[in-house]
């Protein structure tokens, strides 16, 4: 039965359905430059460790689990998901511009799945992000929206007048397509979110976090 749900996942994250996709407004494909001194980040020093507990929603499957990201040095964060039977499913080790897969489980072991985690991982935990100092145009939104290019999408970070980020999007390539959005709740003063929830749009993945530790 769990390797059934593991090869299910696998199969699901392996498949990109680019078709009917929700996009973002047309008006953030309107933008300037802007200022920004730094962009906030979750990690505010070299020894930040924060445990979450995952729910991970797929097709009417849903698999329980805990992820720990640590920070163990100014360029380095690890990234741990261990299943609520004590299966690790996979660890990652997260460098300024690379990954190292320290382990993954068979299942899991693919280059298209483990990109599609480590971007996840990545984007959710604000690793890196590389500020272009472009903004949105558009007075109906509430403090700025900053645009940050990747290899290969644009992201899109909503940032408050605390300058802290309370949602993000990423949309395939330069177009308005969504591939997915990430939403963090109860942000607290130091910039950490108690819940965190991601979805993607051209698969059926939802992934809700909720923090347990008190850093």
């Amino acid at each position: 039965m769990k390797t059934s749900l593991l090869n299910s996942l696998c199969f699901i994250l392996l498949i990109f359905i680019f078709g009917c996709l929700p996009k973002i407004p047309k008006a953030y494909i309107k933008t300037k430059k802007c200022e920004i001194a730094s962009m906030p980040s979750i990690f505010q020093n070299n020894d930040t460790l924060l445990i979450y507990k995952a729910n991970v929603h797929t097709y009417g499957k849903d698999i329980g689990g805990i992820l720990i990201l640590k920070s163990t040095h100014a360029d380095t964060m690890k990234a741990t998901f261990v299943s609520q039977f004590g299966l690790k499913f996979f660890d990652f080790e997260f460098f300024t511009d690379s990954v190292r897969v320290i382990s993954a489980i068979p299942q899991l072991n693919y280059d298209n799945v483990l990109s599609v985690l480590q971007d996840d991982i990545k984007q959710l935990a604000l690793w890196k992000v590389k500020n272009d100092n472009i903004c949105i145009v558009d007075p109906a939104i509430e403090g700025k929206i900053v645009v940050c290019k990747t290899k290969n999408d644009n992201i899109y970070y909503s940032i408050n007048g605390e300058n802290k980020i309370f949602a993000c999007s990423k949309t395939i390539g330069t177009t308005r397509k969504l591939k997915n959005d990430i939403q963090y709740k109860q942000i607290t003063e130091d910039g950490y979110a108690k819940f965190v929830y991601l979805k993607h749009y051209n698969f059926k993945l939802k992934i809700d976090l909720e923090k347990i530790n008190n850093q």
